[in-house]
């Protein structure tokens, strides 16, 4: 719809974009399998939603209809590749930190909230593209977005969380 409505690129476009999104994920599984991931797990998931709402945010300020609209695919790679990374780092966070007998529970619970948050983000998207602009429901999510990490990252104890998990990775090795 962001494609079609503010780029008038119709389907080759959206083709293109996803294409390009795939790129990403593709290159962000290899670097992934390559590098096994962030030492620094909770610095690493930030770092990743940082790059996630960066990749937002270039997709969003490139004007509509104009000769960058390839540029945008840069947006969506960033995504994507940042998605792969964020889920995979998050994945062994849990996996370390979570006891392995309360680890399908968890799971069960972390699945159904998000299962939950799909319709509802979706009705509530689909309201909110009616009344306001497209891009600039990407844009205040993107802005957002950072802001919110940003602020928990500098208001909150969350740097310290580190400290723990380095703790809870050295107690399972040993």
């Amino acid at each position: 719809m962001f494609i079609i409505q503010t780029h008038t690129k119709g389907k080759d476009g959206i083709a293109f974009m996803m294409v390009l999104l795939q790129i990403g994920y593709i290159t962000g599984s290899i670097l992934m399998m390559v590098w096994k991931g962030f030492r620094r797990k909770i610095s690493g998931t930030i770092l990743a939603m940082v790059g996630i709402f960066v990749g937002m945010l270039i997709i969003t300020i490139i004007p509509p209809n104009t000769e960058f609209f390839y540029i945008i695919g840069l947006g969506f790679s960033i995504v994507g590749l940042n998605l792969v990374v964020l889920n995979t780092t998050i994945l062994t966070l849990y996996h370390s930190i979570i006891p392995p007998e309360k680890l399908g529970r968890f799971t069960a619970v972390r699945r159904t909230i998000i299962w939950f948050t799909i319709p509802v983000s979706s009705l509530l998207a689909g309201i909110l593209a009616e009344y306001f602009d497209i891009r600039l429901i990407f844009l205040s999510c993107a802005v957002l977005g950072l802001i919110a990490i940003f602020y928990s990252w500098a208001m909150t104890k969350l740097p310290e969380l580190e400290h723990h998990v380095a703790k809870t990775y050295t107690d399972i090795d040993s």
